[in-house]
């Protein structure tokens, strides 16, 4: 498949390296990876949950187990938007819940034949999937693409977090944003490492932040995410990576784990 690093590659005559920095100096240009505003209308929504295990079917494609599951997300009935019918579950497209403290919502439809309707919800750059169920302490925390990932990797043993949308924190807004949780989540944890998706955004958005937060990153070498390694190899081939993965990245510095 012809990506864009290919394109930059060839346009311009430059290796890898090179492409994909000239990528991430015209970030700044692009539009930022981040959820877009519904206008100035306060959106606000609400739901009736259902037993988490109605929805499992889903997760369990994916070798998640219900406990871990539960911990994160809710499977919803019914929900509406500003008091209105939004959208509800059946048993081919499950409708669940990622909900924040701050009182928003993400809406994930992983099985909706529109892709348009995939992602709903009214939660903002500042809602951060994960972080209220991470210990006070820890030696490392893990930055990764999506609440299933958080889960996959909670799994394992691995603390770790998602933005609401991969990129954001690469341009200079954003990541002042940022920059106050990221000083925060340094103070708690000793090691921050990014694990966002192995295709042409994830690679140029892992390059780039990791620049801004002076951490490293890693990048699965076949699946897009670690999700979808978990779901085609299994369990324990997923825990072996990803400690393979982490252990080179920390090999003269100590595997902190």
């Amino acid at each position: 498949m012809y990506s864009i690093i290919d394109f930059v590659k060839a346009r311009f005559n430059l290796n890898f390296e090179q492409a994909l920095n000239r990528i991430i100096e015209d970030l700044p240009l692009m539009k930022d990876g981040e959820v877009s505003k519904q206008g100035k209308e306060e959106v606000t929504f609400t739901f009736t949950p259902l037993p988490i295990e109605d929805g499992m079917f889903y997760f369990n494609k994916y070798k998640i187990p219900k406990q871990i599951v539960a911990k994160y997300t809710l499977l919803a009935k019914t929900i509406y938007r500003n008091e209105e019918y939004y959208g509800r579950s059946t048993a081919n497209n499950p409708a669940f819940i990622y909900k924040f403290p701050s009182g928003n919502i993400k809406i994930y439809r992983p099985l909706s034949p529109d892709k348009s309707k995939k992602w709903g919800g009214n939660a903002n750059t500042k809602d951060i999937g994960g972080m209220f169920q991470l210990p006070r302490k820890g030696k490392l925390l893990i930055i990764t693409s999506s609440i299933k990932d958080v889960m996959v990797l909670k799994q394992h043993g691995f603390n770790a977090i998602c933005f609401n949308g991969e990129g954001y924190g690469t341009s200079d807004k954003s990541y002042s944003e940022l920059k106050p949780y990221i000083t925060g989540l340094r103070n708690r944890f000793e090691n921050i490492i990014l694990f966002l998706d192995a295709d042409d955004a994830g690679i140029t958005y892992s390059a780039a932040l990791a620049s801004k937060l002076k951490c490293k990153y890693i990048i699965l070498p076949k699946e897009k995410d670690i999700s979808d390694h978990q779901k085609k190899y299994g369990i324990k081939s997923t825990f072996r990576l990803v400690k393979k993965l982490i252990s080179k990245k920390f090999k003269q510095d100590g595997v902190p784990f």
